[in-house]
């Protein structure tokens, strides 16, 4: 049985609507770490393979420039 005109097109702007606030959530909330990132509320991430150990620092040094190459770009 064939889908009603109305049905398929309710059915296209709901997916929309929710597709479309999905999208908006996670553009808000990249905003907002870059935000942070540039106004310096947040550091770089650290991320070491072993849980629990802090960076090396030649791997700490590593991320600070990369951070200031990233603050400078903007």
């Amino acid at each position: 049985m064939a889908m009603a005109v109305e049905v398929a097109m309710w059915i296209a702007k709901m997916v929309w609507i929710a597709l479309s606030g999905w999208i908006s959530s996670c553009l808000t909330v990249a905003d907002e770490v870059a935000s942070s990132l540039r106004s310096g509320d947040i550091g770089p991430f650290h991320v070491d393979s072993k849980l629990g150990n802090s960076c090396s620092k030649e791997a700490e040094n590593q991320n600070v420039h990369m951070y200031t190459a990233m603050t400078n770009s903007f």
